[in-house]
């Protein structure tokens, strides 16, 4: 609903911020869900544009969602303000109350230290005679202070397992003794001294003075004597980054010679090197002293042998146009969502940390495509009341860089739509939509073809309107991947005896395509025998990379990228489980006939390459 940060317009001006105004605020978010419920979406009343996605039993939560940000507000005022002790007291036991609730005994455990603490804190307060007014910062760093304090009472090493740092002429007794992070320059440890430090000059030491460096090293003779049964020591002895063996600390390296000396064979029959992965197959190896209790990293008995192809579906499956579509542009993903129901594509729900000042590339596309629907929709006379819509839902910057952006996005458009009015004056839409049912071996594809236009002398196109802009900067031709959708609904409508026009009016040019040769049912049939052999394993080829193939330029900056092309890969994990590089893409072979990269761009995508050289397209005025 647009909550990005502060409560309100109020809580803003305590922040020094007055102007920023009540957009994208908690209060405006909670204003916007509330309007959405009562008149449902594409509402607005006094400046609030509704939000109409929550409805149902989803209501419930708006009013926690309500009281959560009344509490804020009002805590927000109380502790900004400077209270005695018995008055932060009274306070803290509130805001408990408030705000959290024991669910479970560690809870309750949390509440009660908590609650003893601000007892503790309160009566040591009243035992010094301070009663002056302290800010928050004060008193919270006192009350979590007094919680973190150690407690005397507590028996020393009770049991189980004890983390600790050693200290000299502490060492106690245990069976077990590990020393972990011995590397080589952190221990012994430094102590740097600064500049004024008198003692760190040249003759100016006395005995007594404290050493680290002479301590840790008698740490290292104590660690041992109180190790009663086994002493383990632990180190990084590889570089993360390059694999080279790093060496030990100094004194591990010195034990380590000491064992040597004496027991040449036990040295070696001790030492054990463990691999930097989890999942690396020496922990299942059966080696000495690897092993792992990860039972996700064990491979099934029953499992099958890797890079082995899945049978054909079991059942005949209704595919659609958007299925064949996701195919076409990237087989290894269709393969894992469509087939496996999977994908390791997962959005990252986080938010961003920045107030967005200006608009990015994506959000710049999402708000122009928003606007095109709307033009598409409504008319393009509408266009400025979805952009103020917009801005009312809190999806522009704040305060006067808003009606910039209005102004930026409505000029930006402005082209589009003139173009778009004369293509719609000379193509009207049909009145029927055409439906398609096509089979052919395993696949049976069912679907809508999308809205047909007629023109007066009857002839049948595809029109539509796109936020993207459609030529390459460096070709200066329409870029493949975005006509892909095109391409397929003329093949298809082609299958059920329409000849269709392509038109798409892009944000920077407005392009033309001839219907399909007559040759298209024997390219659609092909193409569904390959989407076949796709939904049983991950096929090597990508679009983008194949077209560059097929033009005889060299492919792999498309699919590894570089410092300024991010690569296809590095956009899909799909991509990147299986073809990490474009030398695992070039030298896979698959299916039953093992085809590779060149042979699958040459059969999947040479069709679609020939119709692209025979577009035409116009810049817009």
């Amino acid at each position: 609903a647009g909550w990005r940060w502060g409560l309100s317009a109020e809580h803003r001006a305590a922040l020094g911020m007055p102007h920023c105004g009540p957009q994208n605020s908690g209060d405006f978010a909670l204003q916007r869900l509330c309007l959405g419920y009562a008149n449902g979406d594409d509402s607005h009343f006094s400046g609030i544009e509704a939000y109409g996605e929550v409805g149902g039993l989803d209501a419930a939560l708006l009013g926690p969602l309500g009281q959560l940000l009344e509490k804020l507000e009002h805590w927000q005022h109380v502790l900004v303000e400077f209270l005695v002790p018995g008055r932060w007291g009274e306070a803290a036991r509130n805001l408990l109350t408030d705000f959290f609730s024991a669910s479970d005994d560690d809870d309750e455990a949390l509440l009660q230290n908590l609650e003893e603490a601000l007892r503790q804190w309160l009566e040591d307060c009243a035992a010094a005679g301070f009663d002056e007014a302290l800010p928050l910062a004060v008193f919270r760093g006192a009350w979590l202070e007094m919680l973190d304090a150690p407690d005397l009472g507590r028996s020393f090493l009770g049991g189980g397992v004890t983390f600790c740092t050693l200290l000299p002429m502490r060492a106690v007794p245990y069976p077990l003794v590990c020393l972990l992070g011995m590397n080589e320059g952190d221990y012994p440890r430094r102590s740097p001294r600064p500049d004024f430090d008198l003692m760190a000059l040249p003759g100016m030491a006395r005995p007594g003075d404290r050493s680290r460096r002479d301590d840790d090293r008698y740490l290292m003779l104590e660690a041992l004597l109180a190790a009663r049964q086994e002493i383990y020591v632990s180190w990084a002895g590889r570089d993360q980054r390059n694999n080279h063996e790093r060496a030990p600390s100094l004194l591990v390296a010195q034990l380590r010679e000491a064992i040597r000396d004496g027991w040449p064979l036990a040295l070696e029959e001790r030492t054990f090197e463990h691999p930097l992965q989890p999942f690396s197959p020496d922990y299942l190896s059966g080696k000495p002293g690897l092993r792992t209790w990860a039972r996700e990293w064990y491979p099934s008995p029953h499992s099958a042998p890797e890079n082995t192809a899945l049978p054909d579906p079991a059942e005949v499956t209704p595919r659609s146009i958007r299925e064949l579509l996701e195919f076409f542009r990237l087989p290894a993903r269709a393969f894992y969502r469509q087939r496996l129901r999977t994908d390791f594509n997962e959005e990252d729900p986080a938010e961003e940390d920045d107030e967005p000042f200006t608009l990015d590339s994506l959000e710049t596309y999402h708000l122009l495509e928003d606007l095109l629907r709307a033009a598409e929709k409504n008319g393009p006379d509408r266009v400025a009341e979805r952009a103020r819509a917009q801005q009312r839902g809190g999806r522009y910057p704040l305060a006067g860089m808003a009606a910039r952006t209005a102004a930026a996005l409505l000029d930006d458009i402005t082209p589009v739509l003139t173009v778009w009015q004369e293509i719609r004056m000379e193509w009207a839409a049909a009145p029927q939509r055409q439906a398609i049912t096509h089979a052919h071996g395993r696949i049976l594809l069912e679907d809508w073809l999308p809205t047909l236009h007629q023109n007066s002398a009857g002839d049948l196109a595809f029109v539509q309107l796109r936020a993207s802009r459609l030529l390459n900067k460096e070709s200066q031709k329409p870029e493949g991947d975005k006509l892909a959708a095109l391409w397929l609904q003329q093949l298809l409508a082609n299958a059920v005896g329409l000849r269709c026009d392509g038109i798409v009016v892009g944000r920077d040019v407005l392009v033309r395509a001839a219907p399909p040769p007559p040759g298209a049912m024997a390219a659609l049939d092909d193409l569904l025998d390959l989407w076949q052999e796709g939904l049983c394993e991950p096929l090597p080829v990508t679009l983008k990379t194949a077209l560059v193939s097929l033009q005889g330029k060299n492919p792999a900056p498309i699919y590894d990228g570089n410092d300024h092309l991010p690569g296809e890969v590095r956009k899909n994990l799909n991509l990147f489980r299986d073809y990490p590089d474009f030398a695992a893409l070039s030298s896979a072979r698959t299916g039953l006939q093992r085809r590779g990269f060149a042979e699958y761009a040459a059969a999947l995508y040479r069709p679609f390459a020939d119709w692209l050289e025979t577009l035409e397209w116009q810049a817009h005025p």
